[in-house]
């Protein structure tokens, strides 16, 4: 009989954000949980969960046991104390065989087996971009660039390193040098509604949704200039929201100030916190919904998005390109004249915008929690 063992995945420094359906980390987290719960038999003697009190769900689990972590994430010590000394003495009291943590940050002292998610290399952008880096108070530039170290000592700890995408894993590999321990395993998007008829040509404005938490790699200076090209070329026919948490308010603020010095405020927005709405509800309002980022980790809006048959226009980053192939429209850094003329002639077609719509659809679901929980699964039991 095969020896079991025990297993704990430690979730208790996702919260969610006030973006109305939570953070990508969030998102991935608990739908991460829920899925493996949903496959788990008996191959181990018990699987714990930990979660911060402050992150509802989870509460229905039939074969994970859920324990809820008292932790402020935004004390320094606190978070310290419960990564270096609370959560070793946890595994070694549970006699747990293998961690696994959804953020790059592990203990220092080698407990267990270690797994770690590394989801993309934000504090190395935002660390060496000085465009982005002017956001980062003397406090963030600290935190960051800390935490930063412990990511790369959780890299080099991990018996695992689990990574969302191609682009990523070659990213680590470039950064750390190594390839044998890095697993790609996609995230995923909610369960694909019925494809919806699209139409562009409807007198009423076109909505367009940009989906993402305020940061300043998220691109949305860059929506302001395309508004702007969009008037300039005579098309007016158009508004756009802005949709998600307010992280950084030195940002929002200078966007603020750029809407009403552009002269957009006829046509750009911000949409106002909504708790507890669901990913139908936000993706029903819009007729387009466009991510102009110059770096993301896998770009769960969009894939959300094509879930819920809505078309999407984005960057031509290499992340997009790999999850969305020839699903979406891209734009890239040139907002030439052609370029802009070619785009707005694209989104008056109904006919393209209709084939999008169902690329995007058919493009997300291939796109599975349930397989990302599978394929999670399998490597617990390679690793112990």
């Amino acid at each position: 009989m095969k020896e079991q063992k025990n297993i704990c995945i430690d979730i208790s420094n996702v919260i969610p954000g006030k973006g109305g359906a939570g953070g990508g980390i969030t998102t991935y987290a608990i739908n991460f949980v829920e899925n493996l719960d949903l496959i788990l038999e008996n191959e181990y003697s018990t699987v714990f969960c930990l979660k911060n009190t402050k992150l509802d769900g989870l509460t229905n689990l039939k074969n994970i046991k859920v324990i809820n972590i008292s932790l402020n994430n935004n004390d320094f010590f606190s978070r310290m104390f419960w990564l270096q000394v609370r959560l070793p003495l946890f595994c070694v009291y549970r006699k747990i065989d293998l961690l696994h943590r959804v953020i790059p940050e592990m203990p220092r002292i080698k407990v267990c087996k270690y797994i770690v998610t590394v989801h993309d290399f934000m504090f190395d952008l935002y660390l060496l971009n000085p465009h982005l880096k002017k956001y980062l108070k003397v406090k963030n530039k600290f935190k960051f660039y800390f935490l930063r170290h412990l990511s790369k000592s959780a890299i080099g700890i991990s018996d695992f390193v689990i990574v969302p995408a191609k682009a990523i894993k070659k990213e680590l590999k470039q950064k750390f040098n190594i390839s044998e321990k890095i697993i790609v395993i996609q995230e995923a998007s909610k369960k694909s509604n019925p494809i919806k008829k699209v139409n562009n040509k409807q007198k009423s404005p076109l909505k367009i949704g940009v989906i993402a938490g305020f940061y300043p790699h998220k691109g949305h200076f860059k929506v302001l200039d395309l508004a702007k090209r969009f008037l300039e070329s005579g098309f007016s026919e158009f508004q756009i929201y802005f949709r998600g948490s307010k992280v950084f308010k030195d940002y929002v603020y200078d966007l603020e100030m750029k809407i009403i010095e552009m002269q957009l405020e006829e046509y750009v927005h911000f949409e106002p916190f909504k708790d507890k709405i669901s990913l139908a509800e936000i993706y029903s309002e819009y007729k387009l919904v466009l991510l102009l980022s110059e770096y993301e980790g896998f770009g769960l809006p969009v894939l959300e998005a094509q879930a819920h048959s809505v078309p999407v226009v984005c960057s031509d980053i290499p992340i997009f390109k790999e999850n969305l192939k020839d699903s979406a429209i891209y734009i890239d850094n040139d907002f030439s004249e052609e370029n802009i003329s070619n785009l707005i002639e694209k989104l008056h077609d109904e006919e393209f915008m209709e084939n999008i719509a169902s690329r995007g659809n058919l493009n997300a679901k291939q796109f599975s929690w349930k397989k990302m929980a599978m394929d999670t699964l399998d490597l617990y039991n390679r690793s112990i």
